[in-house]
């Protein structure tokens, strides 16, 4: 996990296992300022991304300085150690950094990287931004760029192009050569009517062949008849073949099959103020167990004053390794003893 000050690896319980040094080494300044992905790779490395800040000359009126926002990765080694950089300055064009700003802007916020990923196979790092609404895929040993995809400008804008994705919000690397992002598909023309996000499974540009949208599924619910609309979001592929998608902007993730078919879904509510409320999810991941330190409350019945549960202690892959039931009086609570099986027990 992260915030604009630190990245952490933990356990489960909470436990520390290692922080981000954060001494500003690759920034210039007292801190790193990371943003939005952090990821361990295989190889016990860590990877996140980061900003580096500089002053210079308006693109369109070379009169005016601006401070711009450039995105930097920054891969460390278990000790803490920078063992990789890459600073999109080096690598990308000023009209890349700018397209979608004016003569008069004096804070160039770039690009908006918002994730990244890495192809193993390619050795190869691919991420999102979310402004200029493009893929950017680099190549890890020389940092030159790969590839773009979409980059939806104000020069495309002017010339009535239409984005192959909006604002996008999360991608992950498939195999075959493809890209799985979350389109929030943010038009500004609301008139258009009620507008939804998109998940894009896209195909790699190769050879003279472009990037082309190869599935495609609307984030559509009646629970927002009105549309859904707003930053975050995230798709991510299952170990069945599914998609886990986290609609950012509403209180709405679901599970979809490559058919099409929504086979589960749910929102989320916190007690706030004396009441339940909704609230939105910035991201949603997957766990193949959460065993010992997980439990989930099924089959609740009320009979009369008492609401009757089973609880159930999840161990891997969602299989029980043991329940029990109870029965809690209204406006009451108490303490549940569940006796795990030896051979978990040995585990804790």
């Amino acid at each position: 996990m992260l915030n604009d000050s630190l990245c952490y690896e933990t356990d489960r319980q909470g436990k520390t296992l290692w922080v981000s040094p954060n001494v500003g080494a690759v920034s210039g300044d007292e801190k790193e300022h990371y943003h939005h992905d952090f990821m361990k790779l295989d190889d016990g490395t860590y990877l996140t991304c980061s900003y580096r800040y500089e002053t210079e000359p308006n693109l369109y009126n070379p009169a005016l300085l601006c401070r711009v926002r450039y995105n930097t990765l920054i891969q460390y080694d278990p000790t803490g150690k920078i063992i990789w950089t890459w600073n999109e300055k080096d690598h990308v064009t000023r009209d890349f950094i700018f397209g979608v700003y004016q003569p008069t802007d004096t804070l160039v916020y770039g690009t908006h990287m918002n994730a990244i990923d890495y192809d193993a196979k390619n050795d190869a790092f691919v991420m999102s931004n979310r402004h200029n609404s493009s893929l950017v895929k680099i190549d890890r040993k020389t940092g030159k760029v790969i590839y773009q995809i979409g980059v939806y400008d104000n020069q495309k804008k002017a010339r009535g192009l239409q984005p192959l994705f909006l604002h996008q919000h999360g991608m992950v690397q498939l195999p075959d050569n493809k890209l799985l992002i979350y389109d929030n598909n943010v038009i500004e023309d609301r008139k258009a009517g009620p507008m939804y996000p998109r998940v894009l499974i896209i195909k790699e540009p190769q050879g003279n062949m472009p990037a082309y949208i190869d599935w495609v599924y609307e984030c559509r619910s009646d629970k927002y008849p009105k549309g859904i609309t707003g930053k975050g979001g995230y798709a991510q592929p299952l170990p069945n073949g599914n998609i886990l998608v986290c609609t950012g902007g509403a209180n709405y993730i679901f599970e979809v099959t490559p058919g099409k078919e929504v086979v589960w879904q749910c929102s989320f509510q916190k007690w706030d103020n004396g009441n339940w409320t909704d609230f939105d999810n910035y991201r949603a991941i997957s766990s193949s167990s959460l065993y010992p330190f997980a439990f989930s409350l099924q089959h609740a019945e009320r009979t009369g004053k008492n609401l009757s549960l089973v609880v159930n202690n999840e161990g891997s892959d969602g299989k029980k390794t043991t329940s029990k039931n109870i029965s809690v009086s209204q406006r009451s609570s108490q303490p549940v003893s569940i006796k795990l099986k030896k051979i978990f027990q040995e585990k804790i």
